[in-house]
């Protein structure tokens, strides 16, 4: 899934000298902030038993068809972007290390300056199959093995924010502007499946900011073990031989 989100800004009068001083120091980006709630879930079917345990031989057991784990991504706000090196041609001494999702870019004076950037929102999940313990009563029967694919879902929440950043000409970094003045915010969700392929969804308008946006750069996040799991309703017989 891959979506994109464009920003603009003009300056006012129009014509005005973009690269006066008091201009080229500020440049135009997208913040992302990745909400909590972020996760997936994998539902396996095809149930075949790899090892009979404490069941009776010539017993026939109702094994669950399928399988549901479930991943979860992120479990606290943090920013989806990252630091850009090296310098700014145009100050060689200023770095942003402040987190943008691509580089920010020059205020142009005549016309819009507009900024896009592409994300292409992931999890990484571990389920090249299912191995599960299947108990009644407590005790452990067997270990069933689901090995086909049945259905799958990922979803996130983001905030996007459009930054005014600047340099202040006397330390290493590009600030950013008071963030209630400065900045339009944007939310959007991400709810895809193998049913719905196409569920991204965005906020109904663009607002200034109603929150604070987490500047910090982090790595990119991976899920590679389930959080939970649970079984589905419908059941396959098995019957253990004699």
């Amino acid at each position: 899934m891959t979506s994109s989100m464009t920003g603009s800004l003009t300056l006012m009068p129009v014509g005005i000298d973009a690269g006066a001083p008091q201009i080229k120091i500020y440049k135009l980006g997208i913040q992302q902030n990745q909400m909590s709630g972020a996760g997936a879930q994998f539902t396996m079917g095809s149930p075949t038993i790899r090892t009979w345990h404490n069941a009776v031989q010539g017993n026939t057991y109702a094994i669950p068809t399928t399988v549901t784990s479930y991943f979860t991504g992120l479990e606290s706000t943090t920013n989806d972007s990252v630091s850009y090196d090296p310098p700014d041609p145009n100050e060689p001494n200023a770095d942003f290390i402040h987190p943008f999702y691509d580089p920010p870019v020059a205020i142009v004076g005549n016309g819009a300056t507009t900024v896009t950037i592409t994300d292409t929102p992931q999890i990484f999940m571990d389920v090249s199959e299912s191995n599960e313990a299947y108990y009644e009563n407590n005790v452990l029967i067997a270990d069933v093995q689901y090995t086909s694919a049945v259905s799958a879902s990922y979803n996130a929440n983001f905030e996007d924010y459009l930054v005014l950043a600047y340099y202040n000409g006397f330390t290493t970094d590009y600030g950013l502007l008071n963030w209630r003045d400065n900045r339009a915010q944007k939310s959007w969700t991400l709810n895809v499946s193998s049913a719905n392929p196409e569920g991204a969804t965005t906020g109904t308008t663009i607002i200034p900011p109603t929150s604070v946006p987490v500047d910090t750069p982090i790595t990119t996040p991976t899920t590679t073990a389930r959080s939970s799991m649970d079984f589905g309703s419908a059941t396959t017989p098995f019957q253990r031989p004699l």
